[in-house]
Parts: C-alpha cells; structure tokens; sequence
C-alpha cells in the first residue's frame, strides 16, 4: 500500500497508522509487521487533526 494515495484516504498507509488500525493491513506489509502507530510511543493525534489529514488526502494531498 502506498504511503499517501493521492484522493482515497482508505489506500493511504499514513492514515491508517494515524488511525490506529495498521494492524488491519498486516498481510499487506512486509514481513507482516505493519510497525506501531504513529506518533510511535504516544497516544493517537486528535480526531480533528487526523480529520485535517484525510481531507488533505482526499483533495488530492497537494505538495505545496
């Protein structure tokens, strides 16, 4: 699975590490070990940041 998929937030690794549900992909990752959620070590980012994220991920995730 790509890191970001440019318009699908569901396709895009960083969300689910984000989201918390990597774990769901193992068969998708290699050596199965989908790694721990980030920020690694600390409690998931606030919905509405993680909110921010997938919106940017759906608007075509613009590098600018």
């Amino acid at each position: 699975m790509p890191f970001v998929t440019a318009s699908d937030p569901s396709k895009s690794f960083l969300q689910h590490k984000i989201d918390g549900d990597a774990c769901t992909l193992k068969d998708q990752c290699s050596n199965n070990d989908c790694g721990s959620t980030m920020p690694e070590g600390a409690q998931l980012i606030d919905v509405p940041s993680r909110d921010t994220i997938r919106r940017w991920i759906a608007q075509g995730a613009v590098d600018n």
